[in-house]
């Protein structure tokens, strides 16, 4: 198994990894990947096949940054936490932040630590890959930062205006109250169709970079219809 993980620290303090082949010896793209609703064990989780899929994206020849979303694994109790010290931030956005935060550190890598792992980093192609609540990161992420080059969301959303509360996802009642990740959605509930923006407009903040939306017709977090 040529797969080595390289640990880091970045934005305030947040733990991390950097997957990646050995056997890479030129420049190649790098992902970060984005976990699902994973509270127990945030990016550690099993999602592929019983394979952790930042494993197998490493040894199949991509640099791979890894890291708990707030809320999850290592960093449950900080999203406990959160809304007492962030009163007028959402969950959300801090997610998107550390997300740049992530990408600041794959631009310039950490001086005297791990600088032959971050030189083979292309910086031309910097992708976020994420599976539900990490496909819906990754779309918010990419529509604000333009140093991503493309996002793949699998499983990532439901339209906000038709996600009402008879959906058999839980409407968007389980961002702004199951998850509490976007509080102030709460102000809409029971007239949804009132939103002032919903996915199209964070789709179009990524165009034209490439994006790959997957929705399962099945599925118990996301509705496409």
């Amino acid at each position: 198994d040529n797969v080595k993980r390289l640990p880091v620290r970045f934005a305030e303090g947040i733990a991390g990894s950097v997957f990646y082949n050995a056997a890479i010896n030129q420049p190649t793209q790098a992902v970060i990947w984005l976990h699902p609703y994973s509270y127990a064990q945030g990016y550690t989780g099993h999602y592929l096949r019983g394979e952790r899929i930042y494993h197998y994206l490493a040894a199949n020849g991509l640099m791979v940054m890894a890291f708990d979303q707030i809320g999850f694994g290592y960093r449950l109790l900080e999203g406990q936490k959160f809304y007492g010290r962030y009163p007028r931030w959402s969950r959300l956005g801090q997610m998107v932040y550390d997300v740049k935060s992530a990408v600041d550190l794959l631009f310039l890598g950490q001086a005297g630590y791990g600088e032959e792992v971050y030189s083979l980093i292309d910086k031309e192609h910097i992708y976020c890959v994420g599976y539900a609540l990490g496909g819906l990161v990754a779309l918010y992420a990419g529509a604000l930062d333009e140093r991503i080059a493309g996002v793949s969301s699998f499983c990532g959303f439901t339209p906000m205006r038709t996600d009402t509360d008879e959906k058999p996802t839980g409407g968007i009642r389980r961002l702004w109250e199951l998850h509490s990740l976007l509080p102030r959605l709460g102000l809409f509930a029971g007239r949804e169709a009132q939103l002032p923006y919903d996915y199209e407009d964070v789709l179009s903040l990524i165009a034209p970079r490439p994006t790959l939306i997957v929705s399962a017709d099945q599925d118990r977090g996301s509705d496409s219809a």
